[in-house]
């Protein structure tokens, strides 16, 4: 789950014309997606942010399995009707979609598992979570995996009635398809910045940087530190907004650790899909695969509250001199290099 950010603040430089800002917000996928766009046309901006915002109520209407007619849930329905599903046609956005899923999947060895819809079902999840026994948790799991799905051409094949589970990816692919509507207008400087936050998980384009703050793995209230990001894409994983129910797709059962994990990321999918995967595979595993997948430019920050209530803040050396802590008796610490620091 995405826990919240807060928006600090962005300051315009002057402009030989004015610049204007236009906001619009719309509840999708269960939350509030946000847009924030500068341009020197009022009626550009507007223009611009209506077809964002039409961008992912499309994608919600294709990839949200709360959507009983959406593509991905008919996908399920037929991968759950046969023992063994036959080949199901995807379109070309929903491939898309998947095939990054299950890209990450394989890059994360399962940490991150578009396919883990059969354990959401059995641990109760969107509606009151309760502990499976032991027995329909074992059939759960057998239905579990991405290395169960393959994708050839525009059809999909399954070797078990898995169901997807678009959860920890969604909201990032739909940043980046909304996104994907602004680059001509950043290109030609039609307009000056755009700023997405979509339940929490923020993506940002064009000048000047954005401040963010970051909470307390625990107390969402508490501010720990600011980050300024730019050009890229922010997203949190942790236990403070629900409580714990984060699965891990390979042992099957929720962690529950007082913590939470963030991912900057040049994209919304692998910020998304990535903050998931590092808070299943714990600080170490997560520091390490980022050492050795240099190519996906990801950045972490660990946040982790210990039992006398202080916070460790251990982020990767990349990130060490762009977060600010709110206090300034703080040192945040590169993995590596030294011993994470505490808040007081």
């Amino acid at each position: 789950m995405i826990a919240p950010f807060l928006l600090i603040g962005l300051t315009l430089q002057a402009q030989a014309l004015p610049i204007k800002r236009v906001e619009r917000k719309f509840y999708a996928m269960g939350t509030d997606f946000e847009v924030t766009v500068h341009a020197r046309s009022r009626a550009h901006a507007l223009t611009l942010g209506q077809a964002m915002v039409r961008t992912v109520a499309n994608y919600e209407n294709q990839i949200s399995t709360w959507n009983p007619n959406s593509e991905l849930s008919q996908v399920n329905r037929q991968l759950t009707q046969e023992s063994t599903p036959a080949p199901i046609p995807l379109s070309r956005s929903l491939r898309d979609s998947l095939e990054q899923a299950l890209t990450c999947a394989n890059l994360t060895d399962g940490a991150f598992d578009p396919t883990l819809g059969r354990l959401i079902e059995v641990w109760h999840l969107r509606t009151q979570r309760l502990a499976p026994n032991a027995s329909a948790l074992k059939i759960a799991q057998d239905k579990t995996g991405f290395h169960k799905v393959s994708i050839s051409g525009s059809e999909l094949r399954a070797s078990s009635q898995i169901m997807f589970e678009e959860g920890a990816f969604a909201k990032g692919r739909a940043l980046d398809l909304a996104l994907d509507q602004t680059a001509v207008d950043l290109g030609t400087r039609k307009i000056k910045s755009v700023t997405l936050n979509f339940g929490g998980q923020i993506s940002q384009r064009g000048n000047p940087p954005l401040l963010v703050q970051l909470s307390d793995p625990v107390d969402r209230q508490k501010a720990v530190l600011h980050l300024e990001i730019h050009n890229e894409s922010l997203s949190t994983s942790g236990n403070s907004a629900r409580g714990p129910h984060i699965l891990d797709p390979r042992a099957g059962g929720i962690i529950d650790r007082t913590e939470s994990v963030s991912v900057l990321a040049p994209t919304g999918f692998w910020a998304d899909c990535l903050s998931t995967a590092f808070f299943v595979m714990g600080q170490e595993k997560a520091f390490a695969w980022v050492r050795a997948n240099p190519n996906v430019k990801a950045s972490v920050i660990y946040l982790r509250k210990d039992g006398d209530g202080k916070v460790s803040i251990t982020v990767t050396p990349d990130l060490r001199d762009r977060i600010h802590p709110v206090s300034s008796a703080m040192r945040v610490a590169g993995l590596g290099l030294d011993q994470p620091q505490r808040t007081k």
